[in-house]
């Protein structure tokens, strides 16, 4: 069975193919939760997340040490 809703006509690759529908990216425009942020605040988040990062790695690091002695 073939569907017989309106598709839009780009990424649609045929029967079963392309995105969703309602999932195309700009159909409706820009989200109402958008806000830009400033630079201060996006320098912030960054700094904030690569600390999370060097955490992570410490742990992943401190398990393969402990993994090279257990051999």
């Amino acid at each position: 069975m073939r569907f017989r809703g309106a598709m839009p006509p780009w990424p649609y690759v045929g029967m079963g193919g392309g995105l969703p529908r309602c999932a195309y990216p700009g159909l409706w425009g820009t989200p109402f939760w958008y806000c830009p942020i400033s630079s201060e605040q996006e320098l912030d988040f960054l700094r904030r997340q690569a600390e999370v990062i060097r955490q992570e790695l410490a742990c992943i690091e401190e398990r393969i040490q402990e993994l090279e002695k257990a051999k």
